[in-house]
This record gives structure tokens, C-alpha cells and sequence, in this order.
């Protein structure tokens, strides 16, 4: 249930960091998190770059990757 979870918060991060113009401040907010450093730890951990460059879309983004 918790990799669920976590699946879940990864793929709204992105579509909201990707698909809209929000602060990623507010994008934390929407997903749950409490606080930026938080959301920008998840982020890093689960798609690999932080969430600037997710929204650049300079970079090839797996949702669903697993640190290692």
C-alpha cells in the first residue's frame, strides 16, 4: 500500500509540475507534503532531477523509478 501511495504522489508531482504553471511550492501542497525540502527529497529521490528541472522537461522522467 505505501509503494501505492508513493506511485500515486510521483505521478500528481509530475502532472502538476509539468501540466501546470503552479508554484512548485503549491504543487508540495497539493501532493501532500508539508514542506518544499520535503517535496524537493521526493522529487530528487523518485524521478531522478529536482522539480525545476521536471518542469524544464529537459530530462526523460520514469515515474515509476525505484531508488536504488
Amino acid at each position: 500500500p505505501l509503494q501505492y501511495i508513493r506511485d500515486r504522489k510521483a505521478q500528481l508531482a509530475h502532472q502538476l509540475i509539468t501540466g501546470t504553471t503552479h508554484p512548485i511550492k503549491q504543487v508540495a501542497v497539493a501532493c501532500g507534503f508539508q514542506d518544499l525540502h520535503s517535496f524537493n527529497r521526493f522529487v530528487r529521490d523518485r524521478l531522478g532531477v529536482s522539480p525545476r528541472a521536471v518542469r524544464g522537461g529537459r530530462e526523460e522522467i520514469d515515474i515509476f523509478r525505484v531508488k536504488e
